[in-house]
Order: C-alpha cells, then structure tokens, then sequence
C-alpha cells in the first residue's frame, strides 16, 4: 500500500481548490514537503 500526504492549495480570489498526492518516501516528512513547496511557489 502507498502512503501519501494529501496538500490542498486554495485560492482565495476565485475559491478554486485542488489537492494534490506526493509520496511518503519522496519527503520525509510535512516540514520537509512544506519547504519544498514553499521555494516552488514563492511569489
């Protein structure tokens, strides 16, 4: 069984959600994730 994280992004100025599925194995962990996403979408 894969394990993943579950991130839901939100824009407030439409109220359009997604979420998105990274792999356990990939991150190790929320903060980890949490960083990563941070520098990809730094605006």
């Amino acid at each position: 069984m894969d394990t993943h994280q579950k991130v839901l992004f939100v824009d407030c100025n439409s109220s359009y959600y997604q979420i998105f599925r990274f792999k356990l194995g990939d991150f190790f962990g929320p903060v980890d994730l949490g960083l990563h996403l941070s520098g990809r979408y730094d605006d």
